[in-house]
């Protein structure tokens, strides 16, 4: 492929074809698919199975001082 992209002087196109295949066989992930949290592990061990969005920045959230 690399060979063909410089010959016809448009490599764009190699590389264009070469992801497509990557993306075909699973081999490029998408940067939303990285970012997903599905969960947030506890710091401690604890038997909440479940914490809601306020409680959890509420507890392991960075702390504000009061000044």
């Amino acid at each position: 492929m690399l060979k063909l992209a410089r010959a016809t002087k448009n490599p764009s196109a190699g590389v264009t074809a070469i992801m497509g295949k990557a993306k075909l066989l699973g081999l490029v992930v998408d940067k939303s698919d990285v970012y997903t949290v599905l969960r947030k592990p506890a710091r401690e061990p604890t038997d909440v199975k479940q914490m809601s969005l306020e409680e959890w920045q509420r507890r392991f959230g960075p702390s504000r001082s009061k000044s």
